[in-house]
């Protein structure tokens, strides 16, 4: 099967030449098999929408392709849902305070909108590459508790 990669401008400019490259393709061989990797499920419901019930058109969100990639090598990794990755943020928060051990944040650890913004700023060290122990070398006060490791 040939693979093809566009890289263009914008998410709507990409939605409109996957469909329109489905259709053309889909016009000489309606079963033709297609699978499209879109970067958001937003996205990806739009062009499931535009593209109506049609058979043999695979749409993934790049996580769960990962997932199928992993299933298909018979890779168990079980992930957790953004629900529950900040429930157990603000567990984590939770026995640290009860257990003394937050400094900074203390005053703050239970107020709205405190748990996603450490979840965010989680998610952005370990896009960056960044460990645990670089963040405490780096940091201009000591911030031995300031987050536990475990969550980075």
């Amino acid at each position: 099967m040939l693979a093809k990669i566009l890289s263009v401008p914008n998410t709507e400019t990409a939605i409109k030449n996957a469909v329109a490259q489905i259709s053309e393709m889909r016009k000489e061989n309606a079963l033709y098999p297609v699978q499209i990797l879109m970067p958001t499920a937003a996205s990806l419901h739009i062009v499931r929408k535009r593209l109506g019930n049609a058979m043999g058109v695979y749409l993934y969100q790049f996580y769960a392709l990962a997932q199928k990639i992993l299933d298909s090598a018979g890779i168990t990794v079980q992930w957790l849902d953004e629900t529950a990755t900040r429930r157990l943020i603000h567990h984590i928060l939770h026995e640290m305070h009860h257990q003394g051990e937050l400094s900074t944040f203390d005053a703050v650890w239970d107020k709205p909108g405190f748990t996603q913004a450490i979840l965010t700023w989680l998610r952005e060290m370990k896009a960056q590459g960044i460990s645990p122990e670089a963040f405490e070398a780096s940091a201009p006060v000591p911030c031995k508790n300031l987050i536990p490791s475990n969550l980075l």
